[in-house]
């Protein structure tokens, strides 16, 4: 699974580089190219934005937090701002907005509302609105937090729960419950002790009362269902990587080492909703003679969301060998089953959304149908392939793509190593996660869009 995440979440990876031929496997978890230390220097903010095409979207929803008991698959949100157009009348620099410090960009907010934080990928809704974010502590083990999104309060963080690893994702399982997610980063590093519990891809909901029960084992069922597209050799391998709660209380998770989008109940059932194959790409992009022209790339799927049409939406990475404009958001219709998602043989049940994109690690989507995708690393992973490790982290992406298919880059520069993305329920933006892989470099941000 070179060209999967193997364990994107870990904030300190220990062993750099786990190679696989040319396809190395990096621990910095964009798996299938050789990235090995660029993740290490203190984080900076000198992103810069990625253009993008267009294409259309009509969808609508809250990535991670399809709260239940709301009705909604995905709660919508709302979202400030004009469609492509700056705001008018903009606060000067310094200004505070909501108990946090803030600056403007292009007549946008840009807040920072916790900083400080370890291994801060997972970001969801909880059911009463509040901010949840789950992260990892400097022994291995990993927390679930709370976090005040908006007043005199806003950016306190409060401890909900001691967890045994690392999440990949968090979500709202209904009242005063959370879904927690740990994909493949959660197995223990070489070396340490395992933690009581074994929760390496596994789905798990907590409860203040009950604390962690497990739910279901996905990467049991992945090894029970062996990934047809796999080009590494190790088809039943899983990474779960990212869920969406649902309304009638399952959950989508997307598997990035299985190709497959998954549904879990609270029974503990899985069934694969969709798979996605291999797409050849282009190599041009690496000045590497010895590489062909054209290589097969596993689709790594990272994310997903509802749309307020019902349908499911999936963001892909794509794989080794990373290039540029070829990541892709498949809208697969609500209850599908046993799906394949193929561009070339588009269906009423899978279809292409959006193309154009690059590494996808999270999406999200505001109630005006306006998708805002978050790219791990701009240019493509393989643009940081031979780094300066001294220098700064590679930038990350934020682009917006309204209703129309018109695109536009949201806090340009201000983003490195993103994690995850939510809307802002009370329509004043979203809330994005970066620096995720620098370890007490994380932070908490809200962008208004």
């Amino acid at each position: 699974m070179s060209r999967s995440i193997r364990s994107l979440s870990r904030p300190t990876p220990s062993d750099p580089v786990r190679r696989a031929g040319r396809r190395a496997s990096a621990a910095l978890l964009m798996a299938g190219v050789v990235v090995t230390t660029l993740f290490v220097p203190p984080l900076s903010a000198s992103a810069a934005p990625t253009d993008a095409d267009s294409t259309g979207i009509d969808s609508a929803g809250v990535d991670s937090a399809g709260v239940d008991g709301a009705g909604v698959d995905g709660a919508g949100v709302d979202s400030t701002g004009v469609d492509g157009a700056d705001l008018a009348g903009a606060d000067p620099d310094g200004a505070t907005v909501d108990g946090a410090d803030t600056d403007r960009y292009r007549g946008r907010s840009f807040a920072v509302l916790a900083d400080g934080l370890t291994g801060n990928k997972a970001l969801g809704l909880s059911s009463d609105g509040s901010l949840l974010l789950g992260g990892a502590k400097a022994d291995g083990t990993g927390v679930l937090q709370k976090v005040v999104r908006s007043g005199r309060s806003a950016g306190t963080v409060t401890t909900l729960a001691d967890l045994p690893a690392q999440p990949t994702d968090v979500g709202s399982a209904g009242r005063k419950a959370v879904w927690v997610l740990f994909g493949a980063s959660s197995s223990p590093e070489e070396g340490q002790p395992p933690s009581a519990v074994a929760p390496a891809n596994r789905l798990y909901r907590w409860t203040e009362r009950g604390g962690l029960a497990e739910v279901a084992d996905l990467g049991a069922f992945a090894a029970a269902n062996p990934d047809p597209a796999d080009l590494e050799g190790n088809p039943g391998e899983s990474n779960a990587y990212g869920l969406q709660a649902l309304s009638d209380g399952s959950v989508l998770v997307a598997d990035a080492a299985a190709n497959a989008l998954r549904r879990v109940w609270a029974d503990g059932r899985i069934v694969t909703v969709a798979r996605f194959p291999v797409q050849v790409i282009s190599t041009s992009h690496i000045p590497d003679p010895t590489l062909p022209p054209e290589l097969p790339a596993e689709a790594v799927p990272t994310t997903v969301t509802v749309g307020r049409d019902g349908a499911w939406y999936v963001g892909e990475l794509k794989g080794f060998p990373f290039t540029p404009g070829t990541s892709k958001v498949w809208r697969i219709a609500r209850g599908s089953q046993d799906v394949t998602c193929d561009a070339a043989a588009p269906s009423r049940a899978c279809s292409v959304s959006q193309d154009g994109l690059t590494s996808i690690i999270d999406m999200t989507v505001d109630r005006r149908g306006r998708l805002d995708v978050l790219e791990l690393v701009k240019g493509g992973l393989a643009a940081a392939e031979g780094a300066d490790p001294a220098a700064p982290p590679p930038p990350g992406t934020l682009v917006q793509i309204d209703r129309r298919g018109n695109r536009i880059e949201l806090a340009a520069g201000k983003i490195v190593l993103p994690g995850g993305i939510v809307a802002d329920p009370s329509g004043r933006g979203v809330y994005v996660t970066d620096g995720q892989l620098v370890p007490g470099g994380g932070r908490l941000l809200r962008i208004g869009c």
